[in-house]
C-alpha cells in the first residue's frame, strides 16, 4: 500500500514516481531525505507548482519525509506545499554520549580526523595537518568515509580502530572533518569542538555553516592556526549555543505513525 524510496533528486526517481502513480492509483509513494538538506543541493528543490495538472510538470511523491527542521523550513520557503512534507526521526543518527574527559594536562589531546566521500579533499586535509610541532601529547586518529577508503597514512596519524564512529566521536577532544559530511551534525550535537576543512577554492556547503562553536578552515594555514588554538587553550564547546537540528521524538513514533496512517 506504500512505497518508500531515498529521495536524492536523481533522474530515475522521476520515472519511478510517474510509473508508480500511473499503475497504483490507490497507493502512496513517499520520498525519504535521509540527510540534512543542504541549501545548494538544487536536485532536492523541484518546481513549487507540485499540484499542477500540467502534463509537463515533474512527477513528485505524495509526501516527502524529512528529518531536520531546517530542511522543512528551506523547502517551505522555496514554495513546496507544507502539507506535502512530513517530519520524521533521523534513522542515521544515534544520540551520542556527551563525554568530557577529566581536565588533565598530562594526558594526550585526542584529535579525530574524519574523511569525506570525495577523495581529493580528504587527501588535501591529511596533507595539510602540520604534525611537526612540540605538542608531543597529541593523539591523531583518522577514520575514512565508508565510500572512500584511504590508506598509507603518514605518522603520527594512525587509522582509528574503534568499532563504531559513535565511540570515536565520544572519546575525542577535537574533530577535524573534511568537506560537507553529515557526520559533522552528530559531532556538533555531541558538543564536540569541530574544525571543518573546506579545502582551497571550495565553497562552504556544510550543514553547520553559521552555527556558533564550529570553525571553518579554507586552507592549510587556517587549519593549523585553529588546531594550535585548541591545543594551547584546551577550550571546550559552549553547550549554551547548541541548536536543534534533527526532529525530536521518542523512539521512532513519527515513523510508526507514517507507516500506519491510511492516507
Amino acid at each position: 500500500s506504500k512505497l518508500f524510496y531515498l529521495h536524492e533528486g536523481q533522474g530515475w526517481e522521476k520515472f519511478l514516481i510517474y510509473l508508480f502513480k500511473k499503475n497504483n492509483i490507490n497507493r502512496k509513494i513517499f520520498g525519504v531525505i535521509q540527510s540534512p538538506v543542504r541549501f545548494w543541493d538544487l536536485k532536492l528543490f523541484d518546481k513549487p507548482n507540485l499540484n499542477s495538472i500540467n502534463k509537463l510538470s515533474l512527477p513528485f511523491p505524495h509526501k516527502l519525509a524529512i528529518n531536520t527542521y531546517d530542511g522543512i523550513k528551506m523547502l517551505t520557503e522555496y514554495g513546496v506545499d507544507r502539507s506535502k512534507l512530513i517530519e520524521v526521526e533521523p534513522l542515521r543518527y544515534k544520540k551520542l554520549e556527551i563525554k568530557k574527559e577529566n581536565e588533565n594536562l598530562s594526558r594526550k589531546f585526542k584529535i579525530l580526523i574524519l574523511g569525506s566521500f570525495v577523495q581529493s579533499i580528504t587527501t588535501e586535509l591529511i596533507n595539510s595537518i602540520d604534525t611537526n610541532h612540540n605538542y608531543n601529547e597529541v593523539s591523531y586518529r583518522f577514520r575514512s568515509h565508508p565510500g572512500n577508503k584511504i590508506g598509507n597514512l603518514k605518522q603520527p596519524i594512525y587509522n582509528d580502530e574503534n568499532y563504531s564512529i559513535e565511540v570515536s566521536i565520544s572519546k575525542s577532544d577535537l574533530l577535524i572533518i573534511a568537506g560537507d559530511s553529515s557526520v559533522a551534525v552528530e559531532s556538533y550535537l555531541a558538543q564536540k569542538n569541530i574544525i571543518i576543512f573546506l579545502g582551497c577554492g571550495n565553497l562552504n556547503y556544510s550543514p553547520l555553516r553559521g552555527n556558533y562553536g564550529v570553525k571553518f578552515a579554507a586552507d592549510k594555514s587556517e587549519l593549523n592556526k585553529y588546531i594550535k588554538t585548541y591545543l594551547e587553550n584546551r577550550s571546550e564547546f559552549k553547550s549554551s549555543s547548541l541548536k536543534k537540528i534533527y526532529v525530536d521524538s521518542y523512539g521512532n513514533e513519527k515513523w510508526e505513525k507514517l507507516f500506519n496512517r491510511i492516507n
